[in-house]
Order: structure tokens, then sequence, then C-alpha cells
């Protein structure tokens, strides 16, 4: 990907179960959930259905949504 403050290995999305998870995994810029919340470096963080995540900055969002 070659967008401004997102890392080569910026975060990793994981699910366990019916949960998704997210983790930082030690990018520069950081990881926001709901544009307010930084992701902890290396700590699973749960994110639901309705939640946005972004990368390095507001122009890398992401929203989380159930596949219909």
């Amino acid at each position: 990907m070659d967008a401004q403050g997102v890392s080569g290995c910026h975060c990793r999305l994981s699910l366990r179960g019916n949960k998704v998870y997210i983790r930082d995994i030690g990018s520069s810029y950081g990881t926001f959930i709901n544009d307010t919340v930084r992701a902890d470096k290396n700590t699973d963080m749960e994110i639901r259905v309705g939640d946005t995540f972004s990368l390095g900055s507001e122009k890398e969002k992401f929203l989380i949504g159930l596949k219909g």
C-alpha cells in the first residue's frame, strides 16, 4: 500500500468466534478506532459492526460491517 502514514506492517485484524479484533503491530502513525481511540500496540482490541478504524490518518478509514 502506498499511502502516507501507513506502515508496511501496520495492523492485524483477527476473528475469534463472532468477534473481530484489531491490533496495532508497531506502526509509526497509529491505528485509530472511531476517530478517537488509539489502538494499543501489540494488544487486541474488539471492534464491532458500525465501528470504523483508520490507519495513520482519516484518509485511510475502514468501516466494519456485515456481509449480507
